[in-house]
């Protein structure tokens, strides 16, 4: 440990509950930081840390019960909540002393998970967590055997054997809450038992009561970080062999950022351990742990990990006191659960719209998306789209069979002349249509006896997988005759018109992705012939939604099925001549972010949503950012009401409302 440090002696204080911590002032001035220690450490092991941090704030560490200069408990009487209760009255302890700052709080390991149980409650300005975890304990013992057994030597075959006598113990104790003594009436479970969780017959594995670590496995990790407001930064040791897991601390990122767009950050640290310590490889650090080098892992503290701590919550303070405008942008409305993609959504007006999914249900908002009303549920029908003329008259679009398992509704599409109260099959002339896609809706001005008026037209295509048709209307839904445009493509996924003969087909080549090309298509007659504007040069590819706003500029994501993951290049199709010809512009080099809706406020700012994100540009596809669209956003609407204002609903796993 570095002796740089100047620490006054320890102030003991009560925590929530009467039983004594300590506070340890590690020096510095500025805004105040509280450090809470991982398992088996206590504060002064924060020291190479705190002196990093004290340059630019004032750093008090805490003991947890039990440990440093608190209160000696009885490990066995220890319960998980009561190390939330000992930071809390640590926050409150230094917010006392700083009245109106706002406070940092940095958690290593348990006090990673502690940490956003406090911030989760309480107001803070900034969350830092060091090694930690996100996983159930369950999940994370299971992976531990795995890790740590591979690093002591075993071979790959006595580490999986280990990992499967360990699951089933786990799974019993930690999932189906067995007691300990019935799970140890095995002679073979309680061999394990005693040897590797040290259990001792009555009630205690690793030194505590049992119940202990089953409290951390009921504890609301993700629900902490989910309700926690503050900024958040998340540091992951590459080399930590106990906090093993990137995809952990990436996990706690992604909540953050889904609940709270752009709150959260990831910071990594090569050949860094779980001791802050810049101690070569997993293998390296191990070694020295089990071979009992504590203090040299302590000597080769990495200062980059405070550091960059200090750098980020000065970055975050200096914002504290800037006046903050009404939040633009999208965010998540409360719906029910639904377990995929969702496909369309549609307003009228900024308060009244409508949303299907493929439970064959149908939801109606009048309040912009605060509570929504399901006003249909049709079991064996998979919706697919929707669209609205009025605050009445309505059209909702199926897939169709033999495409999405348990869909036997072979009616494309429904109507209804009540706002959705009621929905009827519509009938129609021609040819038979398996499922419809998407719809589009086109208002034709003209002069009804002296006073001006609407003719309505709607135009259906679909669908996924095949086979290609399209349905029109031309008296805003009273009739409605259909035309197989097979020969022109193989499959149909969106429908935009400029006016009622022309606009532009979202299509596929051919029925079997491995063959087809990504294909528009556009029509001057009203959907009667139709000619190939754009077609791609890749297999596995179709267009799949477009968005027009204006006439001439026009934007079309390209989705790719490729196998190969070594393919990662996402592209957008976009023209500005009014869908004649069309350009091909990148959006994002990754495999996994297979693209869906697409929506523009204006030439150059509009929004893709994709498999795993969003993203957005503003200057008409030349850069994209990341933004929260929920995954797999399938349908993005832009609207303009009579004073300019915009604002746009989308869907996908989530429906979201935007606002700009």
């Amino acid at each position: 440990m570095s002796n740089n440090i100047y620490c006054n002696d320890a102030t003991i204080i009560p925590s929530i509950d009467g039983v004594n911590i300590a506070l340890h002032d590690f020096g510095g001035t500025g805004s105040p930081v509280l450090l809470s220690h991982a398992t088996g450490f206590h504060a002064h092991c924060w020291e190479p840390l705190a002196d990093d941090l004290s340059k630019r704030h004032h750093v008090i560490g805490f003991d947890h019960r039990g440990y440093g200069d608190a209160e000696t408990v009885d490990p066995a009487t220890i319960e998980w909540r009561q190390y939330g209760n000992d930071a809390l009255a640590a926050a409150r302890a230094l917010s006392a002393k700083h009245v109106g700052e706002p406070v940092v709080g940095v958690g290593h390991s348990m006090g990673g998970i502690i940490a956003p149980a406090i911030s989760a409650k309480n107001k803070v300005a900034g969350v830092v967590v060091y090694g930690t975890t996100a996983k159930s304990w369950f999940e994370y013992q299971i992976e531990m055997y795995r890790v740590q057994n591979a690093l002591a030597g075993m071979n790959p075959i006595e580490v999986e054997q280990s990992v499967i006598e360990q699951y089933d113990l786990n799974y019993r104790y930690f999932v189906k809450k067995e007691r300990l003594e019935d799970i140890a009436k095995d002679p073979k479970a309680d061999s394990v038992l005693r040897m590797s969780w040290e259990y001792d017959g009555n009630g205690k594995i690793y030194s505590r009561n049992a119940e202990y670590w089953r409290q951390i496995q009921d504890y609301p990790h993700l629900e902490n970080w989910k309700n926690t407001k503050a900024k958040v930064l998340v540091q992951f040791g590459e080399s930590d062999f106990q906090a093993f897991s990137r995809a952990d601390h990436q996990q706690i990122v992604n909540t953050v950022n889904y609940f709270n767009p752009g709150n959260a950050t990831l910071m990594t640290y090569p050949s860094t351990d779980h001791f802050f310590a810049k101690s070569g490889t997993s293998q390296e650090a191990y070694n020295k742990f089990a071979n009992g080098q504590i203090q040299q892992l302590f000597d080769e503290y990495n200062h980059e990990v405070g550091l960059s701590a200090v750098k980020w919550s000065n970055e975050i303070l200096s914002k504290k006191d800037e006046v903050r405008l009404p939040e633009k942008g999208w965010k998540k409305l409360n719906t029910e659960r639904y377990p995929g993609k969702q496909d369309d959504i549609t307003f009228i007006n900024e308060k009244e719209g409508w949303y299907v999914n493929g439970y064959g249900s149908i939801y109606h908002t009048q309040n912009g998306g605060e509570t929504w009303e399901k006003q249909l549920e049709k079991k064996g029908t998979f919706f697919r789209c929707i669209d609205f003329v009025d605050s009445l008259r309505g059209f909702a679009g199926t897939v169709g069979t033999d495409y999405f398992p348990d869909v036997t509704d072979t009616i494309p599409l429904y109507g209804t002349i009540d706002g959705g109260k009621t929905w009827n099959p519509v009938s129609y002339a021609g040819p038979y249509v398996k499922g419809l896609c998407a719809m589009d809706i086109v208002k034709e001005q003209y002069i009804n006896h002296g006073k001006s008026d609407y003719k309505i037209h709607i135009y259906g295509v679909g669908r996924v997988g095949s086979p290609a048709n399209m349905m029109v209307s031309h008296d805003g839904g009273l009739n409605w005759t259909s035309n197989s445009m097979n020969k022109d493509c193989k499959m149909l996924f969106d429908i935009k018109m400029f006016d009622k003969n022309n606009g532009i087909v979202c299509a596929a080549s051919d029925e079997d992705m491995e063959k087809s090309n990504a294909l528009i298509l556009k029509t001057s007659d009203g959907g009667k012939t139709w000619k190939k504007v754009y077609q791609s040069n890749r297999p596995f590819e179709g267009t799949w939604k477009a968005s027009f706003p204006t006439k001439e500029v026009g934007y079309v994501t390209i989705q790719s099925y490729n196998p190969d993951p070594n393919v990662k290049q996402q592209r957008i199709a976009k023209t500005t001549d009014g869908g004649e010809t069309w350009n091909e512009i990148n959006l994002v080099e990754d495999a996994g972010a297979r693209e869906f809706g697409i929506g523009f406020i204006d030439e150059n700012h509009g929004f893709v949503g994709t498999m795993n994100s969003g993203y957005e540009t503003k200057d008409g596809g030349k850069t994209w950012t990341k933004v929260n669209l929920g995954m797999a956003c399938n349908k993005i609407r832009i609207y303009k009401d009579a004073n300019r204002k915009v604002y746009g609903y989308a869907i996908g796993v989530d429906v979201m409302k935007g606002e700009f």
